[in-house]
């Protein structure tokens, strides 16, 4: 099962077709089947400006972006700093 309650998402490949480093605020998981999981939570997304933002707002609805970094407070601090 998924620990903590700020989760890397490990692959993004098969969903979007690239990798992208992608961080969940994990609010809740359950076990679907022996050894499948399903987190949900807010999805924070990094982008090099405001228009690739926008760009995300009708791909995955529950989620931030960020351009240069961001600190997440939770069972442990998550700090991510992004250089483009």
């Amino acid at each position: 099962m998924p620990q903590g309650s700020i989760l890397e998402v490990e692959d993004t490949t098969a969903a979007l077709g690239f990798h992208l480093p992608i961080f969940l605020s994990n609010i809740s998981t359950q076990q679907v089947t022996e050894g499948l999981f399903v987190s949900m939570g807010i999805f924070h997304i990094p982008v090099p400006d405001a228009r690739h933002a926008e760009l995300w707002d009708s791909a995955i609805l529950n989620s931030t972006r960020f351009i240069l970094g961001l600190k997440l407070h939770g069972e442990t601090t998550v700090e991510v700093n992004v250089h483009w």
